[in-house]
């Protein structure tokens, strides 16, 4: 019988490409709370943003 104990993995959170921009969007989002995902996209990529559009929008969400 094999132990699935011994093979489990401990789950690994790796930080988000859009965690240093969060802080960012739930101002702006305070301040225009109306704002589509795709305009606080194009926002955040004028200021370095590397990620993609659906991550962002996932975020967004969440907010």
């Amino acid at each position: 019988m094999i132990r699935t104990e011994r093979f489990a993995r401990p789950a690994v959170v790796r930080p988000s490409q859009v965690d240093p921009y969060r802080a960012f969007l739930q101002a702006t989002l305070q301040q225009y709370p109306r704002l589509r995902a795709t305009r606080l996209f194009e926002m955040v990529k004028q200021r370095g943003y590397p990620g993609s559009v659906v991550q962002l929008r996932r975020v967004v969400r969440t907010l």
